[in-house]
């Protein structure tokens, strides 16, 4: 597993002009902070050896005020010994992109309008993050015991890739079987 950390956490300076004399600029302040929470398409430039030739995915972990996102990066083809990285966060901040493959769940969040993909090591993290009503898709095979929620009812998709006979479930002390590779998790 290869691991790296980059701080995209935006800054600006403030100046003011002086008007009606000389043109003369005065720094105020310098390195403020540049909050930004809506969805960002980033493109970074990757080592080639950084990632497997064969492999077109890493994960990318972004901590926000004490919580940590993880997306999925798409990787492009090698130029030039530059593999390129495209993604899709809400807001910049530091990020670190590892090509450990340890997730098992997403779930698609509309961010004013734009479809952003989060991912879990478990389901029972996906199962705490969903919203009432929402859609949780597994995207490997999971063996796991999840408990419905009070006042929130998610329905348990399998993504395409994910063999149902794989999947063991375990829904409030009782074995889950999906209909039409989905499930729907009454209220507790």
């Amino acid at each position: 597993t290869k691991k790296l950390a980059l701080d995209l956490s935006p800054v600006y300076d403030l100046i003011a002009n002086v008007v009606g004399g000389p043109e003369q600029a005065v720094t105020v302040s310098q390195g403020k902070p540049l909050t930004i929470d809506k969805p960002i398409d980033l493109t970074i430039d990757l080592p080639e050896d950084f990632v497997d030739p064969d492999r077109d995915f890493v994960y990318v972990a972004q901590t926000v005020d004490g919580k940590t996102r993880i997306y999925r990066g798409e990787l492009g083809e090698t130029v030039d010994g530059v593999r390129k990285l495209s993604l899709r966060t809400i807001g910049l901040s530091p990020i670190e992109i590892t090509t450990e493959d340890n997730m098992v769940a997403k779930i698609t969040e509309d961010m004013d309008g734009v479809n952003v993909n989060l991912y879990y090591p478990t389901l029972a993290e996906a199962v705490e993050e969903v919203k009432n009503e929402g859609v949780i898709t597994l995207v490997k095979p999971v063996t796991e015991s999840i408990n419905s929620i009070k006042d929130k009812v998610f329905t348990v998709e399998l993504d395409p890739i994910v063999n149902e006979e794989e999947v063991h479930l375990t829904v409030d002390g009782k074995e889950a079987s999906f209909t039409d590779r989905s499930l729907t998790i009454p209220v507790n």
